[in-house]
C-alpha cells in the first residue's frame, strides 16, 4: 500500500484517520435505496484496473471520465482530480 502515497507524511495522516475496522465490517452487504442510480451520477476513473465499473456508468449513462493515475490519486493530484470534478459537473448540464 505504500507505494499508493504520494509521500511518507500523506500516508501517515491517512493512515492515522482510518478506523480500524473487524473483516465482518467488509463482509456485510448493504442494500442500496432503489432508485439511487436514476439520479444524475458520473464515474471518475484512474485507469485500467476501472475499466468495468466505467462499462457500468456507461451503461447506466452517466457521464464517465478518466484521470492516468493510481487508486489514490486524489491524493497525489488533488487539484486535478477536483477540477475533473467539477468540470464533469458542470457539462451536465443543470439538475433535473
Amino acid at each position: 500500500m505504500a507505494r499508493l502515497f504520494p509521500d511518507a507524511d500523506t500516508r501517515t495522516a491517512v493512515s492515522a484517520e482510518q478506523p480500524r475496522l473487524p473483516i465482518s465490517y467488509y463482509e456485510q452487504r448493504i442494500p442500496g435505496p432503489a432508485g439511487w442510480d436514476d439520479r444524475p451520477c458520473g464515474y471518475l476513473l484512474f485507469g485500467p484496473p476501472y475499466d468495468l465499473e466505467a462499462r457500468d456508468a456507461r451503461e447506466r449513462g452517466w457521464a464517465v471520465d478518466q484521470i492516468s493515475g493510481g487508486h489514490l490519486h486524489q491524493l497525489v493530484d488533488p487539484d486535478a482530480v477536483a477540477a475533473r470534478l467539477v468540470a464533469m459537473t458542470e457539462d451536465r448540464g443543470p439538475a433535473r
